[in-house]
């Protein structure tokens, strides 16, 4: 089985690009300013301006702004702060685009560099094959522990499962458990104190097509 071809050197670019409209690479570059409001002469009703325009209406000027919205970034915060959204669209939306883009800069190359095989079998409990919900740039979270897992294939009303369990054996994925990375310690069941150590396994690793068992 192949793993999925990642097209994007940033993970969690495509959907980046969804919500923002505008490429990392290209927020990266600070060719393309947003400001909303304010009537774009050039391109009526859009909110994309050159920094040019930006410095017509402006005080400050673009470059300046732009340097410091993209400045180095803690990717262990960043982990931090994917742990505390859902969905994960939240994690890309919230906040300047712009610190959004230098975050997933700087994560990328972090989880990539501190990931390995995985050395336990790892579950993720969901309704989609886990190729789907990765697509080209989206780590996926799993967990070593299987109750954790069913615990998301259960509907939230009535308890009845309603998802699967994939299982990803020892040495088939690649990842890092988010504990080693700067991750909160999450729970499971906080009335019993029951912990989740969860890995996130990067796109790139998983199979287009996942074994039955």
């Amino acid at each position: 089985m192949s793993a999925s071809n990642h097209v994007n050197k940033y993970l969690f670019g495509e959907l980046f690009e969804q919500m923002h409209g505008i490429t990392i690479d290209d927020a990266l570059s600070g060719n393309k300013v947003k400001m909303v409001g304010i009537h774009n002469e050039r391109d009526p009703g859009s909110q994309w301006f050159t920094p040019e325009e930006h410095d017509e209406v402006m005080e400050k000027p673009w470059s300046e702004i732009h340097s410091k919205l993209t400045a180095p970034t803690d990717p262990e915060a960043t982990v931090r702060k994917y742990q505390l959204v859902n969905p994960v669209q939240h994690f890309i939306a919230g906040g300047s685009l712009y610190e959004n883009a230098a975050q997933l800069r700087d994560l990328t190359p972090f989880l990539r560099n501190a990931s390995r095989a995985n050395e336990v079998p790892l579950y993720r409990g969901a309704n989609r094959p886990p190729a789907v919900d990765s697509g080209r740039d989206r780590p996926l979270g799993f967990t070593p522990d299987r109750y954790a897992a069913v615990s998301y294939t259960k509907d939230r009303w009535d308890g009845r499962g309603r998802g699967q369990i994939f299982k990803a054996s020892a040495g088939t994925v690649k990842g890092v458990p988010l504990r080693e990375v700067g991750g909160n310690q999450m729970y499971v069941n906080k009335k019993t104190k029951r912990r989740d150590y969860e890995w996130l396994v990067l796109p790139e690793t998983i199979p287009q097509e996942w074994p039955d068992k």
